[in-house]
């Protein structure tokens, strides 16, 4: 019984060692489907710290606007809002940066309707913050589902999205400061 338990044991590592694949080209799919010339969503903050006693959970909606305008509305627990806005620079490229093969490592594994991608930095500058960042996918449209970031520290947050649109009419007074 010991070795059949030993055996299975082995044989469930191996098969989620040999799903987790190395994607190269997947960042550019999800940047692909992310990159709208707008994007709203809902989102829900999980902040976990080794300093409190209880995680901390926000939540509010997010819009962006290509090329570079973001709004970041945190309406409970405590209503607060961040408008970031940059001029474009020469040769209209976007400021939304998302991670690329160069900054990180890729890893990706799909499972049923989701799709998770293992981000670890290859810099020193961005080891420094986190450890590893993990988005879970859509793997019908590359959306992102929701994204894990954990600190150096250990401590975590977990942003999870829901009733995402994309290319739809945002008012331009949500980008006003």
């Amino acid at each position: 019984m010991r070795k059949r338990s030993l055996f299975i044991c082995l044989l469930s590592l191996l098969v989620c060692t040999l799903a987790w694949g190395q994607e190269t080209d997947i960042l550019s799919r999800i940047r692909e489907a992310n990159l709208k010339s707008t994007l709203r969503a809902d989102f829900t903050q999980l902040r976990h710290s080794s300093l409190l006693a209880e995680d901390l959970v926000s939540s509010g909606f997010v819009a962006l606007q290509a090329p570079d305008k973001v709004h970041w509305e945190v309406q409970k627990p405590v209503s607060r809002v961040s408008i970031f806005s940059g001029d474009v620079p020469q040769g209209g490229r976007a400021r939304f940066r998302l991670p690329s093969e160069k900054d990180f490592t890729v890893s990706s594994m799909e499972s049923g309707a989701e799709l998770t991608v293992l981000l670890r930095p290859k810099r020193r500058d961005l080891s420094q913050l986190f450890t590893q960042i993990v988005l879970k996918v859509n793997p019908a449209d590359y959306t992102v589902k929701s994204v894990l970031l954990t600190g150096a520290d250990g401590d975590w947050t977990e942003i999870s999205f829901s009733r995402l649109q994309t290319d739809i009419p945002l008012s331009p007074e949500l980008f006003q400061k």
